[in-house]
């Protein structure tokens, strides 16, 4: 309904309180604030036409106010309030198509006229398309690309899709107007979940002490979807560890090519360090489901082995060290050397005893005697002996 209206503050022309109308109280040509206050106020069509009017002249005092009140007649099927049926979501696979069915969208009451409820496209899907298709099922035609407008019957007869196009995307939205009849909605949201082609797999790196092992938990093979929640996949090993091995715990040392979500679960699968003294590795798994017909992409989990120093030092040169009488000598790798595969060159030091006939010192600092050095400075050159006197002793 809408007014018309206009002010005066001159002598109103009708009594107080008065128009013409019809009211259970007071008649069919006027009612009282107090009678619209009660619902004693009533409007009855007579049958004929979808349109009317009538003019109501209503005072307070010294002012009136003119108003005309226009009336929109709905047919009897209409007198009840049309509804909007929709899913909250509708599910698509990941770049396929799904059909809008009535279960998912329907505008209106099962009484009322499919082809009657129109939808109109305000905003179209970011990661996909809308789009008509008057083929047979699984088989979508290209005759109308993202439609701007369809009705319920569309719908009805499977003629609606949403096709998914961007890759790796988990949702996505559309925005309808909706009109049927005299009933309309506007910006109705359509949401979109997109179940992912591959299985997302996430992985975590580990430490683990040389020679040593580790569970493998669930933190370590993660799979972040709703759509996979439960799943009971099994984990392909792609490329094994170089260094160690996967096992289930109950059956050490046999190496697994494969396991399931379920033996990680329940804490059974273990990686084993092969006491080796490489300290990175590493290995290369995938997820695969049978039952869903999906795979993950390959995912690699880097290991950090903690070294552990339990092996000892081996002397690999140790010559007679022949020099000048008074002279300095530089002493090299070749004539006095050690290896030790838990230990760098730094960390491997020695210890000695003063020389009879000179001493050891520093190729910067010659006149400086020193009692102990690494194989690095040996290495770098840095190692001389300093004689002094007459003859000469071998040092250890």
């Amino acid at each position: 309904m809408s007014e018309q209206t206009t002010r005066s503050n001159s002598t109103p022309r009708v009594p107080q309180s008065v128009a013409e109308c019809w009211s259970t109280s007071s008649g069919p040509s006027s009612f009282s604030l107090h009678d619209l206050k009660r619902g004693r106020v009533i409007y009855r069509h007579d049958g004929s036409g979808s349109f009317d009017v009538f003019n109501l002249t209503v005072t307070v005092k010294d002012t009136y106010l003119e108003v005309g009140v226009y009336v929109q007649v709905d047919s009897e099927s209409y007198q009840h309030h049309t509804q909007i049926l929709h899913s909250k979501t509708l599910v698509v696979e990941e770049g396929k198509p799904v059909k809008l069915s009535r279960g998912r969208l329907q505008a209106g009451h099962e009484d009322d006229i499919p082809s009657e409820a129109m939808f109109i496209v305000r905003t179209p899907p970011v990661h996909g398309y809308l789009q008509r298709s008057l083929s047979e099922e699984g088989s979508l035609g290209t005759d109308e690309k993202s439609p701007l407008i369809f009705t319920q019957q569309d719908i009805d007869d499977g003629y609606i899709h949403y096709v998914q196009t961007t890759p790796d995307q988990q949702q996505d939205c559309f925005l309808l107007d909706v009109m049927n009849g005299f009933q309309a909605v506007s910006r109705l949201e359509i949401l979109v979940d997109i179940v992912p082609k591959w299985i997302p797999l996430a992985v975590q790196n580990f430490t683990v002490q040389e020679g040593g092992s580790k569970a493998l938990p669930e933190d370590y093979f993660k799979i972040p979807s709703k759509h996979f929640e439960g799943l009971d996949c099994e984990f392909v090993l792609l490329k094994p560890p170089k260094h160690g091995y996967v096992e289930n715990s109950h059956f050490p040392r046999a190496k697994l090519m494969k396991f399931t979500r379920k033996q990680v679960g329940n804490g059974l699968i273990s990686y084993v360090h092969d006491d080796s003294e490489d300290l990175l590795d590493n290995f290369t798994i995938f997820a695969n489901s049978s039952e869903l017909g999906k795979q993950s992409l390959p995912q690699t989990l880097s290991v950090t082995v903690e070294s552990v120093n339990d092996e000892a030092p081996v002397i690999t040169a140790n010559k007679i060290l022949q020099v000048w009488v008074n002279s300095v000598t530089e002493i090299t790798s070749s004539e006095l050397c050690s290896e030790d595969g838990d230990s760098s060159p730094q960390d491997l030091a020695y210890l000695v005893s003063p020389p009879s006939n000179g001493h050891l010192a520093l190729k910067s600092f010659p006149g400086l005697s020193m009692q102990n050095f690494t194989q690095a400075q040996i290495n770098e050159g840095q190692l001389v002996f300093v004689h002094t006197g007459m003859s000469l002793r071998k040092t250890t």
